[in-house]
Order: C-alpha cells, then sequence, then structure tokens
C-alpha cells in the first residue's frame, strides 16, 4: 500500500461551487459550507472527482470556539485548544466526492428525537426567527416513514442533518447525512393552509433531498448522462411521497410547478434527451434542467401506470438492493424493471429516453342517438426534437358533461394508445359527452390540442377539478401560442377563472399566468391601432383586477395579489399609489407589508425612473442591511432604464467581480430589461450580441447568464437579426446557440399572437 500526502491551498469560492464563505451582514459572523456538484470538490482538496469513484473521507478541522462543524458522519470527538477547538470525525461509508460536504460555522442548531436516528436542523443566528423547526421535523419524520417503507431498505446513514444557508444556488443538495438548503424556503410566517404554494414547495424539496439518500448516494450514478436517474427519480419520488405519504396534492402540484414547465422547455429548439451523452464534467452542469428533472418525472409516473404500481414498486426494491453502494447506468435500472415486469425494457428505454420533444394528441368521436358511438385518439409528432416520435402510453380519457354550469367527469376510459391513431374500445353505454378530454389525470406526458367545438365549450364553462381546469387552460395556452386564439380571449377566460377559484395552489398559479398575460400584452407588436388599444385596456385591466383583489381579499391571497400588483404596475396612478404607501401615506387593514415588498415597490419605481427612486434605495438599505436587502437593491440599480446604466450592468454581469455571487448575478440579470424597457433591450441587441466571442470562452454559469439578455423582439427584423446572429456564431457554444435559437422560436410565437389580437 502506498500513502499519498499533499498539502494543500485554495481561494475560498465566490460562485457557490467548493468550499464558500460567507459573512453575514447583520452581525458580521462567518459562515462556511461545501457545495459540490457536480464536479467542485477538488476545489476544497485534490481528488479524482468523478461519481462513479467512491471512497472514504475522515475530516479533522481546527476551528473557533464557537462554531460548530457538520459533515458526513457525526463528530467522534471535540478536543479545545486555547481558542478554537479540533472536531475529529470518524470515516465515513464509501460515497462519491460530490456528495462529501463540510460545512462549519456558529450556527443556530434545532434537534428532534422522535426518530430513531438523530435529526437536526440549522441555519444562521440572523434567520432563525424565521426557521419552522417543528413543520421541518415533522416532514422530515414523513418523508423517512414513507421511504423506508417504500424502498424496503433502512435509511443507509448514521444520522440525519438539514442546514438552510445563504447563496446555495439550487433549492437543496443531497450532501449524505448533511442537506443544505437555500434559505428562499424561509418565511417570514407561515401560512395555516397546508396546501400554501410556500409550504408545497417546502415539502417537495425536502422529500426529494431525502429520496437522493437511497437514490444517488447509497446508489450512484456511473456518469452524468444518466442524471435523470437520481434528478428525475428523486422529483417522482417527492410527489409520491406528497400523495401517499403526507396526504398532500403532490400530483397537482408537479403539474403546476414542474410539468407545465418541462412542456415548454421540451418544444424549444434546445431540447433534449432525457438520456444524453456528456462529453465531459464540464459540460455535466448543462444537465440540471427541466428535462432531466421534469420530464423524467414524468416518464416514470408512466411507465408505472404501464407496469403497475406494485410491479414498479418491486423493481425499484431490487434496483437498490442489487446495487447498494455501487454506481449503475441505464442498462441496470432497465435490468430490474425486467425481473418483476417479464417484459424487455429496451423499446420503452429508446422511446422515451433517448427521443426528444413533446407529442400532440386530440381526442375526435361522434354519437348516436344521444349515446357515445365512436371515439380515436389522435397522436401528432412533436413539432421541436431530435425525431418526430410517435409514442406508446395509457391513459385516462374523461366524457364530460355540463351540471350547474360546470364540466363534470360522468365516466372514464382507460386506454393504451400509440401510432398516428387509435380506436378506443368503448364497453358499455355512455351518453354522449359535451366534449371528451384525453390525459384526465395527467399521468401520460403529452399535450392535449382542442377541436373547435371543445374550445369554445371551455371558453364558457370550466371545469369542476382543480387539475383539470389547469389542464385545459394548457391547451388553451398552445392555442394562444399558435395564434388559434387571441390573448385578450385568453386573458379574459384566465381572470373569470381567477375570480372564482378557490383552491390556493391555483390561485397561485393562475395569478403567475396572469403576469405572462401583462408581458405578453407589452412585448407583443401588433401594426393595427385598434389591436395596440385593445393591449392597453388589457393592461389596465390587469393592473387594476390585481389591486382591487389587494383591497378586497382578507386571507393569504391579499399579499400574492399585492405582490402581482406591484410587479405590473405601470400608470401613473398606480405608480404614485406606490409612492404613497411607501412613504406610509396609505396603510392595509388586511396584512402586513413585508420588508419584500418595500423592495419590491422600490425595483418598481426605479424601473420607470420615478422621481426620488434612486434616492429610496439608499436610505432602504439603511433599515435593512441584509443580504437580501443587498441584493434587491442591486436589481432596483440595474433595473433603471438609462442606456449607460444598462451597459455598466451587462458589463457586471459578462465581468463578475469576485465578490458578486451567483444570486446576485442572477438578481442583474433578472431585472436588467423588464416589459417596459423593450425599446432599450432592442436598441442594445446588437451591442449584446457582439459579447458572443467573450463570453464563449467564459464558464457556464456566465453564458446562461447572458443567454437571459436575448430579449425578444416579437418582429421579422427581429427574426433577420436572429438569423444572421446564429449563422455568424454558429460554432462558438452550444448554451448560447441553443439560447438564440430558443428566442427565434419564441419569437415566432409572439409574432404569430400579434396578428392574432382581434381574431
Amino acid at each position: 500500500q502506498n500513502t499519498l500526502e499533499v498539502d494543500f491551498q485554495h481561494l475560498f469560492s465566490t460562485d457557490g461551487n467548493g468550499l464558500f464563505r460567507f459573512i453575514d451582514p447583520e452581525d458580521q459572523r462567518t459562515y462556511l459550507y461545501s457545495n459540490f456538484e457536480p464536479y467542485s470538490a477538488n476545489r476544497m482538496f485534490p481528488v479524482l472527482d468523478q461519481p462513479d469513484l467512491k471512497a472514504t473521507f475522515k475530516l479533522s478541522t481546527k476551528v473557533p470556539d464557537d462554531w460548530q462543524v457538520f459533515s458526513a458522519q457525526k463528530e467522534r470527538r471535540i478536543a479545545r485548544t486555547g481558542n478554537t477547538r479540533w472536531w475529529y470525525f470518524p470515516a465515513s461509508d464509501r460515497i462519491s466526492s460530490y456528495v462529501f460536504s463540510v460545512h462549519a460555522g456558529p450556527y443556530e442548531i434545532w434537534e428532534d428525537t422522535q426518530f430513531r436516528i438523530p435529526l437536526r436542523l440549522m441555519a444562521r443566528k440572523s434567520q432563525k426567527h424565521k426557521v419552522q423547526s417543528e413543520e421541518w421535523f415533522r416532514l422530515t419524520r414523513l418523508a423517512f416513514n414513507y421511504y423506508e417503507k417504500y424502498f424496503d431498505y433502512p435509511y443507509p446513514y448514521t444520522k440525519y442533518d438539514q442546514l438552510i444557508l445563504p447563496e446555495l444556488g439550487p433549492a437543496g443538495m443531497e450532501n449524505v447525512a448533511a442537506v443544505t438548503f437555500d434559505e428562499s424556503l424561509l418565511s417570514e410566517s407561515l401560512s395555516e393552509d397546508p396546501f400554501h404554494p410556500h409550504r408545497m414547495l417546502v415539502s417537495e424539496v425536502i422529500f426529494h433531498e431525502m429520496a437522493h439518500m437511497w437514490l444517488g448516494n447509497l446508489v450512484t450514478i456511473k456518469w452524468w448522462n444518466d442524471l435523470w436517474l437520481k434528478e428525475g427519480f428523486a422529483s417522482f419520488m417527492s410527489y409520491m411521497t406528497m400523495e401517499y405519504g403526507a396526504s398532500l396534492p403532490g400530483w397537482l402540484y408537479f403539474n403546476l410547478e414542474s410539468k407545465a414547465n418541462t412542456y415548454d422547455k421540451d418544444r424549444l429548439a434546445s431540447t433534449h434527451s432525457v438520456d444524453r451523452p456528456i462529453a465531459s464534467t464540464g459540460d455535466a452542469e448543462a444537465n440540471f434542467d427541466d428535462i432531466t428533472y421534469g420530464k423524467a418525472a414524468a416518464t416514470l409516473q408512466q411507465l408505472q401506470v404501464q407496469l403497475g404500481s406494485d410491479v414498479f414498486q418491486q423493481a425499484v426494491r431490487e434496483y437498490i438492493q442489487l446495487h447498494q453502494g455501487g454506481s449503475t447506468q441505464l442498462t441496470d435500472f432497465t435490468s430490474a424493471l425486467e425481473s418483476p415486469s417479464g417484459l424487455s425494457m429496451d423499446h420503452w428505454a429508446k422511446e422515451w429516453l433517448t427521443t426528444s420533444g413533446v407529442n400532440e394528441i386530440r381526442a375526435k368521436y361522434s354519437c348516436k342517438k344521444g349515446y357515445l358511438q365512436k371515439l380515436e385518439l389522435l397522436q401528432m409528432p412533436a413539432k421541436t426534437g431530435t425525431q418526430k416520435k410517435l409514442r406508446e402510453q395509457k391513459i385516462t380519457i374523461a366524457l364530460l358533461n355540463l351540471k350547474n354550469n360546470k364540466l363534470q367527469v360522468r365516466r372514464e376510459l382507460t386506454t393504451t394508445y400509440n401510432g398516428k391513431k387509435t380506436n378506443v374500445e368503448i364497453v358499455g353505454r355512455h351518453p354522449c359527452p359535451v366534449m371528451v378530454y384525453p390525459n384526465s389525470n395527467d399521468q401520460a406526458y403529452a399535450l392535449v390540442r382542442l377541436d373547435d367545438e371543445s374550445r369554445n365549450t371551455v371558453l364558457k364553462y370550466p371545469a369542476d377539478s382543480p387539475l383539470l381546469r389547469n389542464l385545459i387552460m394548457q391547451s388553451l395556452k398552445e392555442d394562444l401560442g399558435e395564434g388559434v386564439i387571441s390573448l385578450p380571449r385568453y386573458a379574459e377566460r384566465l381572470m373569470t377563472l381567477l375570480e372564482q377559484e378557490t383552491n390556493s395552489m391555483m390561485i397561485d398559479h393562475f395569478q403567475q399566468t396572469l403576469k405572462t398575460v401583462f408581458y405578453l400584452s407589452r412585448l407583443v407588436k401588433p401594426e393595427n391601432d385598434k389591436a395596440r388599444k385593445t393591449l392597453d385596456d388589457l393592461a389596465q385591466h390587469i393592473e387594476d383586477l390585481s389591486w382591487q383583489q389587494t383591497d378586497l381579499t382578507v386571507d393569504d391571497t391579499s399579499q400574492s395579489w399585492f405582490d402581482i400588483w406591484t410587479s405590473v404596475a405601470h400608470t401613473k396612478e398606480a405608480l404614485t399609489h406606490i409612492a404613497n404607501i411607501l412613504d406610509g401615506k396609505k396603510a392595509f387593514n388586511n396584512f402586513t407589508l413585508q420588508q419584500y415588498q418595500r423592495w419590491q415597490m422600490i425595483k418598481t419605481l426605479n424601473g420607470f425612473n420615478w422621481p426620488d427612486a434612486e434616492q429610496r434605495i439608499a436610505r432602504e438599505l439603511k433599515k435593512d442591511g441584509s443580504e437580501e436587502g443587498q441584493q434587491y437593491a442591486i436589481a432596483a440599480k440595474a433595473i433603471r432604464p438609462s442606456l449607460e446604466n444598462k451597459r455598466y450592468w451587462i458589463n457586471e454581469l459578462l465581468n463578475p467581480d469576485k465578490l458578486r455571487s451567483p444570486s446576485v448575478l442572477d438578481a442583474i440579470s433578472d431585472d436588467l430589461f423588464p416589459v417596459n424597457q423593450i425599446k432599450q433591450s432592442r436598441f442594445l441587441a446588437q451591442e449584446i450580441f457582439s459579447f458572443i466571442p467573450q463570453v464563449a470562452q467564459k464558464d457556464h454559469g456566465v453564458q446562461e447568464q447572458f443567454g437571459k439578455l436575448l430579449v425578444n423582439e416579437c418582429s421579422a427584423e427581429g427574426i433577420r437579426h436572429l438569423d444572421q446572429t446564429i449563422e455568424k456564431y454558429h460554432d462558438f457554444s452550444s448554451i448560447i446557440l441553443n439560447a438564440l435559437k430558443d428566442n427565434r422560436q419564441q419569437t415566432e410565437r409572439c409574432i404569430s399572437m400579434s396578428e392574432n389580437i382581434l381574431h
């Protein structure tokens, strides 16, 4: 045997990868934490850094006397030496380098002893008032109980720590027995509504990261092309845990918060297969996206439907049992599926994991003498993607009738469809439905398109279930993007549903959709004056509605409506109102204004160059010098509309100072070109394009930030500029090239909407 000793020094990380040092601006305390995925453990200590190379890690470290240290094992011994202490940890299990971790600092600690292993929760001291520790522990225990039973395999490590950290970047990271979470999951107050969107988010992230203890840490992927096999699987298991372990509407949450975004991503030119080649660790980071998480989770959901939940669960158990402590690839998983199912999984893997794009389906039916006579499912190939594949799926088809002016599911039929046309077997007599909606329980991965008669029906009547209401709105969204229905007509339906909605998750989702509608009303460029006036009226209506709902409601939604209002406020009257609220001339009886809302209002005023807006930034920083406050201040500076200011912040974004963290760069890029500054972005478009050779030499993160600057021009001229730029820089960077192609595709959809405003 040989021993290699290395004396190693390295600067602290400033981009969130490696060992990160954070100095709390509120109390000047110092906190350290590591973040290694996919390839940054080597930035803390020399190591062969790839997922299939596993080893034990034995840690000892000297820290200030008032610090705590957390890692993959609980400390074995602590020895005091003056004003410092040595912490000694036993050797870890054999694990991959990216899930080893070291976190140190004067963290506040909460402990729970109601589970058979120690549970701890940590956060920086200045944030302890935001930590609902009992809720975190309750969700943690629920997840442990569900996973140990589902996997039929006990939690594989000796303790479970959860650290809530500033500037983490991802919502969570599954370090072995020392999981980290971003502070964005914290809230000043926890809603009593168990289905409140923020509570649902916290639940999903806690469940997702814990699933990795089995799927990712115990059983690890060999290489990053199979990233979906841990990330998509963990997402799938988190929704399963929400639904069956915590009595939460997990599959509805999946549809609202992930699946819809995944459909959007899978339609873009930049889409890719779930399992795709990754040439090097440097390319691995590009795989952490909606396809790897959302589409993979949806694919596993459909696979479970096809095989049956018991067979699928047995396969997962065999997969974990057989490969515990080892590393796997796609064929290892498909082999585990073949054992209990008795089926060859090669066709499934090729059909779902090696192709890209989302298919469309449409129902076609006819009735005779008041009863359903014939029903067909028509499948269309994906409009984007590497292959125009027609897939096979097992789905539920809802036969809808009207009752009390609502669409209700009267009957459901189940069938497996494939190819261009599938005749659905009709067993028994079914009264002729008002309309037919395939994939009514959302267990298939497909976009449902409406015929003219069905579209007219759903524009008049709402569905009685939240999931079906949103699925129908997704179908109308497709019609909107292709110019089949106009933006005002779509907005009218959305606002009607919003006024009637009672489900808090649906309210939040529809509110966010309303923000998108407002954005589109400012973005599209109709040449017709009447159409322009129609869009101006729509924007005014959205501003008025959000203010009215803020002033009228007296529950959790009043604050969310206020957040919508501050983001869509654009008239002189509304901006004056914002200034008066900030100055204390207007108060609310139904909720207390929170600090983030004050910053949002300041940002809005700066976006319109309101008098005294810039001075408000400095005054507010004196009240709120927190890390979050400083980020809001930077966003408020970046949003100011002068071209000189835009050029300054573009340079800051593309040549980040060492002190600028990823979250700060996000604050800049997200707010650099708000919708009321489309003219500035279009004026600077060619200057921005000229940065491509420079940006192509930078890391993945900077290239992604650059992609956010490519604002949709929504014109034929914009298409020409993009075509010229794509041709000129086609071999510079796949990330930038994909951003340009996506922008071109979105511009085409925007033009289509512009031409159909009065339709």
